[in-house]
């Protein structure tokens, strides 16, 4: 009998993937970047886009001068949990304003932001030097779903960030 119940979950589409809950998110996307500023321009940023339940995390050169010198590098490729996919929606779908904007003055630093879009969302956080509750937890959910080896993805200022072990990425 023991041997049944992984079936059983499995059969029944209790794991979190069954078809139809793969097909209702077809059209998520989320994107979020990193670009540094100053000091910090030219300089490799994490860069993680959804596309339906897949994901690709890359860091990237997502500010510089003239054009960029640096090919991206690919940190994971996965999926995402219908979990985390429906937490964030809900996180988002009753926000008073589609575009949030946080700022820090400092002239060096970054500007990350977040996106997301569904057939009835569409929600934009931009970031500069600072943080905002919201993106805390969607910074939070994906990194769950990210494995237990791979750098986490950070938001300025987040003190959940103080144990990440790759703030300053490097080739």
């Amino acid at each position: 009998m023991k041997a049944i119940f992984p079936f059983i979950f499995v059969g029944l589409g209790l794991n979190g993937w069954s078809q139809d809950s793969i097909e209702k998110h077809q059209d998520f996307r989320l994107n979020f970047t990193t670009s540094g500023l100053g000091s910090n321009i030219g300089s490799m940023q994490p860069t993680f886009n959804i596309s339906g339940t897949e994901y690709i995390y890359t860091y990237e050169q997502n500010s510089y001068y003239g054009k960029k010198t640096i090919q991206p590098d690919t940190i994971c490729v996965g999926k995402v949990r219908i979990t985390s996919i429906d937490s964030i929606i809900n996180l988002v779908k009753n926000l008073s304003d589609t575009a949030i904007y946080e700022i820090e003055v400092v002239m060096s630093g970054v500007v990350q932001s977040i996106g997301i879009k569904t057939s009835s969302i569409n929600q934009r956080f931009r970031m500069d030097n600072t943080t905002h509750p919201v993106a805390e937890k969607i910074i939070d959910i994906l990194n769950a779903n990210l494995p237990a080896d791979k750098p986490r993805l950070w938001l300025f200022g987040y003190e959940k960030n103080s144990d990440s072990k790759n703030i300053n990425y490097t080739r």
